[in-house]
């Protein structure tokens, strides 16, 4: 299993994306019980993943949010990928080890 962060500051150093905004916070509804954490992309090149069916996917670039879901006492970790038009490229579900 790999070990990551969720404000994944290895990752933008590695891939050369230097200038992002990230808050973490708690979240305490009667929906939800965790963290959520938003990464907003302030610089760097589109990358894309290429899917059978939907074809090619952008997932991380210039003007692109993440959102990050972490329910308490859960195995995964919820990620959703905003164009800079506030569309959702895509969505995904990481199964955690723990946080």
């Amino acid at each position: 299993m790999k070990r990551k962060r969720l404000d994944r500051d290895t990752w933008w150093a590695h891939n050369n994306y230097e200038n992002t905004e990230y808050y973490q916070f708690r979240v305490d509804t009667n929906n939800f019980h965790g963290l959520v954490c938003y990464i907003k992309l302030l610089d760097g090149q589109y990358h894309y993943w290429d899917f059978p069916i939907a074809g090619k996917t952008a997932v991380i670039g210039e003007g692109m949010s993440w959102l990050q879901l972490v329910p308490d006492n859960k195995k995964h970790v919820i990620t959703v990928k905003y164009l800079p038009n506030e569309t959702v490229s895509l969505w995904y579900v990481d199964v955690i080890d723990s946080i």
